[in-house]
């Protein structure tokens, strides 16, 4: 039987197709950015140890109340348009932008910032992110209360210095769609919703994920979307930049830094992060548990040399274990080379070392990381001490085993993205956290406890502050449960025709605000 169709029926579907066309041409339209990562990031929702190449991409997609500017430590309004609090520091109140809408389409409001924070500080919320063996960062928080839809209030335990530096972090504090999170629960790490620039679209496999410009976005922001693209290869990645295949690339390795300056089309941008790389001792274990074997440590290793031979001055040498541009404070006493005095005070500890050290490392498939530590343990067996590597291929394992105590010495860092000082002391040195786990070092003392203590809840006097921390500076001088190796420079390989790349002040990139044009 022949069907009719109606005039009517038929405009109607041909409207709906031309409509599909006409959005699919729109999102065509936008040009894509390819950022290239070195290994597969963990997840993509705030957590609370954020893994590093999440963090690449979590502050494209969710935002936080406040944010660092590009150009200083001072704060900005993002989600919040403006903030106050009490005389003594303990009630903070934020009052919230309108017409802000997550990319699930449901509104945000402070119903949306109290669920993002119970997460973080709720132990009977179904979807709390339990703590792990790092100090919980959150427990200044006692509670958050929604004044009304479009005002929250955040109701302290004691003063907390950096209060608005841990709501600028987006990889702990951006905030999550309620519904998304209901929706998805744990597995919102996959399915991130939040309010930034970005809308994430897919993970393809392992090495693929991609976002899109939310064209709902409250701010002004270019139309253009994004591929990250994961290649382990910095040849490989070299490559595709030259051929414009590839347009940022973060942490390429020093040793290619020069070849990328000698190449037309492509540019580097350094920034100066707030990151140490350290020779951590376990102050708990003999003979690192005598601090004149620490000191002896300290002025044997050649940290001029680790910086020129193996970083190719893409870092610089560590004289604390703060950065100078987080905190002016003097030089630790100690840290000169000078192998002479090293050998004679490790002498008279009168050593046995029939069993040689453990040395932990991460990360052995880098050729230069074995070089690397293969000329620490040169200085090392320099003061008549036998030192043998252990290599982790997954940082879950070498993390496990650093907090286990398991070695005599481990090679790490600490990367501080609330740019405080407290993120140091409190993390590192703190003896124990309030689950009972000791610090990474496993280093006791009671005056830097008072000490760190007192810093952190100093929030209305930064003179003041500042002098606590000179104290902190002197006492880990003098018993140095670390050596400070150097501070990293964070270096965005950029393709030329990447316009208008800036960061702000923590290296944090403004991917929206960038432009793409043509290379030919």
């Amino acid at each position: 039987m022949l069907q009719t169709v109606s005039f009517p029926t038929r405009l109607g579907a041909i409207i709906i197709l031309l409509a599909q066309i006409i959005l699919s041409c729109s999102n065509q339209q936008n040009p894509t950015l390819i950022y290239g990562l070195k290994s597969v990031p963990a997840g993509l929702a705030p957590e609370r140890e954020p893994e590093y190449f999440s963090s690449q991409i979590i502050p494209h997609i969710h935002e936080t109340l406040v944010a660092f500017s590009d150009d200083s430590l001072v704060f900005e309004p993002m989600l919040a348009r403006s903030w106050t609090h009490s005389p003594d520091g303990l009630y903070w109140t934020f009052s919230l932008r309108d017409n802000v809408v997550f990319h699930d389409d449901t509104p945000f409001s402070a119903q949306s910032v109290k669920f993002s924070f119970r997460r973080l500080i709720d132990p009977l919320f179904q979807f709390y992110l339990q703590p792990g063996s790092a100090r919980d960062a959150f427990d200044m928080i006692q509670n958050v209360e929604v004044v009304d839809s479009l005002t929250v209030a955040f109701r302290l335990k004691y003063p907390y210095a950096p209060f608005l530096n841990i709501l600028a972090d987006p990889m702990t504090t951006g905030i999550i769609s309620p519904a998304a999170l209901m929706k998805y629960g744990s597995d919102i790490t996959r399915h991130p919703v939040g309010t930034g620039p970005f809308k994430f679209i897919r993970w393809d496999s392992a090495n693929h994920i991609f976002l899109e410009h939310y064209t709902d976005y409250w701010r002004k922001s270019n139309p253009i979307d994004l591929e990250f693209r994961v290649i382990d290869d910095s040849e490989q990645q070299i490559l595709l930049l030259k051929e414009s295949k590839l347009d940022i690339v973060v942490e390429l390795s020093p040793k290619y830094l020069f070849r990328v300056n000698q190449t037309e089309n492509i540019e580097t941008h350094w920034h100066q992060v707030f990151h140490t790389y350290f020779l951590g001792f376990n102050c708990e274990r003999p003979p690192f548990n005598n601090p004149e074997l620490r000191l002896a440590m300290a002025q044997v290793i050649n940290r001029n040399d680790i910086v020129q031979r193996f970083l190719d001055n893409s870092a610089h040498i560590a004289y604390s274990l703060i950065p100078e541009n987080l905190l002016n404070v003097p030089p630790w006493s100690n840290l000169e080379q000078n192998t002479e005095k090293a050998v004679t005070r490790a002498r008279k500890l009168h050593l046995n070392n029939d069993e040689p050290l453990k040395l932990i490392c991460y990360h052995p498939n880098n050729e230069r990381i074995g070089v690397f530590v293969t000329s620490i343990i040169d200085d090392i067996e320099t003061l008549g001490l036998q030192v043998e590597s252990q290599y982790f291929y997954v940082w879950s394992e070498y993390d496990r085993a650093v907090k286990a105590g398991d070695g005599h010495l481990f090679l790490d860092g600490w990367k501080s993205m609330i740019a405080d000082p407290d993120d140091f002391y409190s993390f590192l040195f703190y003896s124990f956290d309030k689950h009972g786990v000791p610090n990474l070092f496993r280093y006791k003392n009671s005056t830097i406890d008072s000490l760190v203590l007192a810093g952190r809840q100093n929030w209305s006097d930064a003179g003041q502050r500042d002098e606590i921390y000179r104290e902190v500076e002197s006492v880990l001088s003098a018993e140095m449960p670390c050596v400070p190796l150097f501070h990293r420079k964070l270096c965005y390989v950029i393709n030329s025709r990447v316009k208008n790349f800036k960061t702000n002040y923590i290296g944090i990139p403004h991917l929206d605000q960038v432009e793409l044009i043509s290379n030919e």
